[in-house]
């Protein structure tokens, strides 16, 4: 796999990424068996969402685990400046994933933005121009809806990286307008957000905190991205995660099967995936029991 490709994509991209709801529920199994199956009634609330990037990924679709995940989140759907969005790399690739995915009771959903494009340009300006405009972002969801409905996705995720204070309002409304059209069509909506280290709700990043509690209600769940810390030499401590959750639980008033917890599977700074580093590990203990 080319890391450094996906490391111009987005940070979080580098792996399929496991996200669980974070719940106050029985424990559950992992093993053998299918996660939807050992969730039970619990499927609608516990979600286990990888992500999937299509032609930056070297895993076929024939080897997805899907039946071991509720959702999938291909990305990326790349918006321009006019409103509309470049074509997917691996159109005939996102057919099949989808099939896949269908046949096992596995949702997909498109993923739209992320920080970065290939070529390393950030999309914030461009989702900034969108915003502002009620014409361009007429366009960008009427054509966020087509993708959907040509393809089949049952939903959207929306990955603006990041609202600021002075864009807040425009992201409110780009939400909502696609939240008017997904929600007649049975389609669901969700969004990419950070972490924070606040503890007490003060001295939030402007990503979290300018996003309107408009905005949050029209999403049906949102990914926690608690990783990619640059202040503690653990990039995805679990602290972090704590403080990230406690945030939209007890300062925005969030109900907790909205909040999805990301966890990374992968190494930072050498951004190795988590199957390599498991079998440098198996090597590693091989060796010493051989000594």
């Amino acid at each position: 796999m080319k890391q450094k490709k996906k490391r111009n994509i987005c940070n979080y991209m580098v792996l399929i990424l496991v996200v669980m709801s974070f719940m106050v529920q029985p424990a559950v199994s992992f093993g053998g068996d299918s996660v939807k199956e050992n969730m039970g009634s619990h499927t609608e609330k516990f979600k286990v969402i990888g992500y999937y990037c299509g032609e930056w990924f070297d895993v076929p679709v024939e080897k997805l685990q899907a039946e071991k995940l509720t959702h999938v989140m291909y990305g990326f759907l790349i918006p321009t400046e006019n409103g509309t969005f470049k074509p997917f790399e691996e159109p005939e690739e996102l057919k099949q994933l989808i099939e896949r995915c269908h046949s096992v009771g596995t949702k997909v959903y498109v993923s739209i933005g992320g920080y970065r494009e290939k070529d390393g340009t950030p999309l914030y300006p461009v989702f900034e121009k969108i915003g502002a405009d009620d014409n361009l972002r007429k366009v960008f969801v009427d054509n966020a809806i087509e993708v959907v409905q040509t393809y089949g996705f049952d939903g959207v995720e929306m990955d603006w990286e990041y609202p600021r204070y002075s864009t807040s309002l425009d992201y409110e409304k780009t939400i909502v307008q696609l939240s008017e059209q997904l929600k007649p069509m049975g389609k669901g909506l969700s969004t990419a957000l950070p972490g924070t280290g606040s503890t007490d709700g003060k001295n939030v990043w402007e990503a979290l905190a300018g996003v309107t509690d408009k905005t949050i209600e029209c999403f049906d769940f949102i990914s926690l991205m608690c990783y990619d810390l640059t202040t503690d030499p653990n990039h995805s401590p679990i602290w972090y995660s704590n403080t990230s959750i406690n945030y939209w639980k007890n300062f925005r008033n969030v109900p907790a099967e909205k909040l999805v917890l990301g966890m990374p599977l992968y190494a930072r700074p050498s951004w190795q995936q988590y199957r390599f580093l498991v079998e440098k590990m198996r090597i590693r203990i091989m060796r010493i029991q051989s000594l």
